[in-house]
This record gives C-alpha cells, sequence and structure tokens, in this order.
C-alpha cells in the first residue's frame, strides 16, 4: 500500500461523515436560531448557477486554510490536486483531516455572533438535502418545478418554502388551487406543511464514501468498493462502537450499489467532467 493509499486509508472518513450530518442536521433550524434573513431575489438566483455557489463555498473555505491552499486549488471550478506521495507521508496532519477542513470547516457554530455566507447556507440547507434526499440537484428541481412538474415541487416545496415567491411557480399553485379539491393542490399543500423524510446518518455516509472512492481514483490510489467500506468499519473498531459501522449494517453489493448513486455529485469535481 503506497503512502498516499495509506493517508486515504485514515479513519477519520467516519466521524467526519457523522460531522456532516450533525451539521446539515443543525443548519435546518439556523433560521429561526440565528434569524438570518434571506434576500429572496438573491436567493433564487443561487438556483439558477448552484454549481458556481458551490464553487464559492469551497474558495471560501480555501482562503482559511493557507497551507492546504498551495496544494489544492480550484481551477475553473474544479479541485486540481497538487498533493503527491511526499507531501502526504510528511504531513503533520491526516489526509482525512485536510479533507474534513477543506470541504467542512464551516460547521454550525453555537454562538449567535456566526457571520455565514448566503452561499454557505444555501450549500447546507438546500443544496446538500436535495442531493441526499433526492439525488437530484435543487437547480434540476429547480426547472422541472417552474414548468409545472408537480412531483420536482412536491420534492422542493419540502425543503424550501420560499419557492412560493417565484412567480411562475406561484402561478401553477394558484392555478391548481381555483379547484381545492383537486388532488395536486392537495399535495402540494401538505408539501408546504410538512418537511422531507428524516435525514440519516448511512446517507451521508455512503456520500461520503463515494468522495473517497472517487478522490483515490483521481490520486492515481484507486480504492475497492470493499476496501472503503472496511475504512468505516475500522473507525467503528478503533472508537469501539464494534466490528463494523453501525450505520453501514448493509451487503457488500447494498454499500456498492448506494455509493455509486453519489458518484455523479462529486465526478465533475474531481475528474473535470461537466455536471448534468
Amino acid at each position: 500500500m503506497t503512502p498516499l493509499l495509506k493517508a486515504l486509508a485514515s479513519p477519520d472518513i467516519a466521524p467526519m461523515a457523522e460531522n456532516l450530518y450533525q451539521t446539515l442536521i443543525s443548519t435546518q433550524q439556523v433560521q429561526d436560531d440565528l434569524q438570518i434573513e434571506i434576500d429572496l431575489s438573491k436567493w433564487l438566483t443561487f438556483y439558477r448557477s448552484h454549481r458556481k455557489v458551490l464553487d464559492i463555498s469551497v474558495e471560501n473555505i480555501f482562503s482559511v486554510l493557507p497551507d492546504l491552499s498551495q496544494k489544492l486549488e480550484i481551477e475553473n471550478g474544479e479541485i486540481v490536486t497538487r498533493l503527491n506521495n511526499d507531501d502526504i507521508s510528511n504531513s503533520e496532519h491526516p489526509v482525512g483531516i485536510l479533507i474534513s477542513e477543506l470541504l467542512f470547516s464551516d460547521n454550525y457554530p453555537e454562538t449567535e455572533n456566526v457571520n455565514i455566507s448566503d452561499e454557505g447556507y444555501f450549500t447546507f440547507r438546500i443544496y446538500l438535502p436535495c442531493w441526499l434526499h433526492y439525488f437530484e440537484t435543487p437547480t434540476a428541481l429547480y426547472r422541472k418545478s417552474r414548468l409545472g412538474n408537480i412531483d420536482a415541487l412536491d420534492k422542493l416545496l419540502r425543503i424550501d418554502k420560499t419557492m412560493i415567491a417565484d412567480p411562475r411557480i406561484a402561478r401553477h399553485i394558484a392555478q391548481l388551487g381555483i379547484d381545492p379539491t383537486n388532488p395536486d393542490f392537495k399535495r402540494l399543500i401538505r408539501a408546504l406543511e410538512g418537511t422531507p423524510r428524516k435525514l440519516s446518518v448511512t446517507k451521508v455516509k455512503t456520500f461520503m464514501a463515494a468522495f473517497l472512492y472517487g478522490l483515490s481514483k483521481h490520486l492515481g490510489s484507486p480504492l475497492t468498493y470493499p476496501q472503503v467500506q472496511d475504512l468505516f468499519d475500522q473507525s467503528a473498531k478503533d472508537r469501539a462502537l464494534g466490528l463494523y459501522d453501525p450505520d453501514l449494517e448493509m451487503s457488500p453489493h447494498s454499500f456498492e450499489k448506494a455509493v455509486r448513486r453519489n458518484l455523479k455529485f462529486w465526478r465533475h469535481r474531481q475528474t473535470g467532467q461537466k455536471e448534468k
């Protein structure tokens, strides 16, 4: 096993995924807790350019990591890796920690004097929940919703009630509401009053497993799906949680299937492939 692969095999990946899960859960309440005021016109533009929003969020995190930013940079919206085996083996920090700082250093802070960017809030409050719940980007759901797709609008309204501020979407709902007994109208009202299914830590862990799988290929030391699953199990052993990760008690086939569903999210960012 190369030094790079050893570094990638850091047991930090499971706690990192658990921290992300807690961040996402906390962000569901952040607007009420911090009394964040949303500029609706600006907010809706995020749906039309969500990739730019994510790139800004990553660049903001790089700005507070000067050492790491010398090795990992943003070029044309893609993560360009400048790490090599010597950098990894001589680093004072395991790669798992560097990845955690790179992506998720903007954890929800327990303070009233917090400065959270609109882009960062959108990323954790809207973008990631859309993907983790539905494996669709907010832009895809938004476009379908504006065309009157009830399934897409149902999903989006459960995550973001501000969608009713979009004139075209409001018009679709109003037209359906001419007949209050219309099943689609009743469905959208339930969506406005409801929430998406509860987010599970299992979804977040398979999401992060896809990141690790893709990154290992991108860095030239590809891991297999069983190897990635073993990293989570090893972390559980190291933390005295049992022989296997309690959140990933599934067959190798089911694990691979879950990870594959998340690969598209990371692929364009790690390989330069255009997101569709």
